[in-house]
């Protein structure tokens, strides 16, 4: 029995995500990422543009050269609080301990006026 094909008006629309951006953050050209990802720079912009989906194979091959998290293409734009969150992630246990007890005295602290 022959599958019915799907034409692309009646997939549901992709969910928003932020691969262009982390792309950029990253300081990356479509070819530079797709050639690191083992995919090809059109399947980076059809991605970047919301006309197609992707595979759990292909996120975590982007966020593997992205340096980030397969989530955090999906949830959110890059920045200080994301890198933050990759390196608590990747500390050990005690190590991430002390590193937000850290966090806490710092924020804890007076703001100094910039000199």
């Amino acid at each position: 029995m022959a599958r019915k094909r799907i034409k692309s008006a009646d997939r549901p629309p992709a969910l928003p995500h932020f691969l262009k951006q982390w792309r950029k953050f990253r300081k990356l050209t479509q070819e530079e990422l797709a050639s690191r990802a083992g995919t090809t720079a059109s399947t980076i912009s059809e991605l970047e543009h919301g006309n197609q989906r992707y595979t759990q194979q292909l996120l975590e091959a982007l966020a593997r050269e992205l340096q980030t998290h397969p989530g955090l293409i999906l949830l959110r734009a890059p920045d200080i609080e994301a890198e933050a969150w990759l390196i608590l992630e990747g500390l050990p246990a005690l190590e991430r301990k002390r590193a937000m007890d850290l966090l806490r005295v710092l924020a804890d602290r007076p703001q100094q006026a910039a000199e």
